[in-house]
Parts: C-alpha cells; structure tokens; sequence
C-alpha cells in the first residue's frame, strides 16, 4: 500500500465548499426558509429560545415529538465557527421527531467574538440544558464547525457533567472541521 502525501497550501480554500459549488450563495436561504416554515408548524411543540447561559447567542430550540421521547437528538450548526445559528436548520429536526426523539438545536457565539476553546464549552453547556429537558439517550451530530464541536464532546476534558456524558449512545460529525492548522 502506498502513501499519498498532501501539501496543502490553503487550508480555507479547502473547507471553503461553497467556493466551489455553482450557485451556492443560493442555498442558504433555501435553508432558513425551510426551516422558518418548519418551526411555524410545530406550534406548542416548539420551544424557541431556550436559555443556557446569559450571552445573546446562548439559545436553543427544542421540538418535541407527539409521544414520550425515546431521547435526544441535538445538531449543532456549521459555518466555520463564523455563520449561522440555530433558525437555519430546524427543518432538520423532522425525521428524528417522526421515530419519536426531542431534538435540540442550540446557537453558540460565533467567531472572532469567542474563540473555539469558549465555543466549546457553549455548546458543553448547551447539551446539558438541554439534557436536563428529556431523559434517555443522547445523539450528537453536526455539521462542519458542528461536526467538530459534537466530536469534542467526546474528549477526555469535555466540558459536559459526568451524568450527560454517560448518555451519550452516539456522535455524528457531518463534514466536519477536525484539522484546525
């Protein structure tokens, strides 16, 4: 088996995906409305805004299913650490509440205002409040900046209390940012 080396010169042109996709600035929008409209469906079901620490940014939506929750799902958004916040990915949470789960979606205060060592820890704090809402199981995800923050929570010093941590059955990181040169 060979190797193959890389010499990667600019490494935010390779996690830049949308400088390569034909149209992209377009997709955002799709996005937030889709999920506009999903939040405006869910009625009672939905509680917006959710507090889990003083900051503005320091939020997240809860969708609750028709039933007793069978755990918690939470997705943290990407954005390279820079972009986004919950309100674009709500439409999201669709599949995990039709098998039965709570999903959360929580919002982190985005870069340069905090680094990713305090990000971190906000979304550390984010997945215990929202742990503290549903019992059973916990499945992490996220995507980009999100894959990495989820997969961080998995680390020897992860900022979760020993109880959340012991609830976690899994973790997905979706395209995530783990090389952080």
């Amino acid at each position: 088996m060979s190797q193959v080396s890389v010499n990667m010169t600019d490494w935010n042109d390779a996690y830049a995906n949308g400088a390569h996709i034909a149209g992209a600035a377009a997709f955002p929008p799709k996005w937030a409305a889709k999920a506009a409209a999903f939040r405006a469906a869910q009625g009672d079901s939905a509680k917006l805004d959710m507090p889990y620490g003083a900051a503005e940014r320091q939020k997240f939506d809860l969708f609750l299913p028709a039933t007793e929750a069978k755990g918690l799902c939470i997705f943290v958004h990407g954005g390279f650490w820079r972009a986004f916040d919950k309100s674009s990915w709500s439409h999201l949470a669709a599949g995990p509440l039709a098998h039965g789960w709570a999903v959360a979606m929580p919002s982190y205060t985005l870069a340069p205002n905090a680094r990713i060592a305090e990000i971190t820890r906000e979304i550390g704090a984010a997945i215990t409040a929202a742990a503290a809402t549903t019992s059973g199981p916990i499945r992490l995800s996220g995507h980009s900046a999100g894959g990495h923050l989820v997969t961080r929570m998995l680390c020897e010093n992860a900022p979760l209390p020993d109880d959340v941590t012991k609830r976690i059955a899994n973790t997905v990181s979706i395209s995530g940012l783990h090389d952080l040169r």
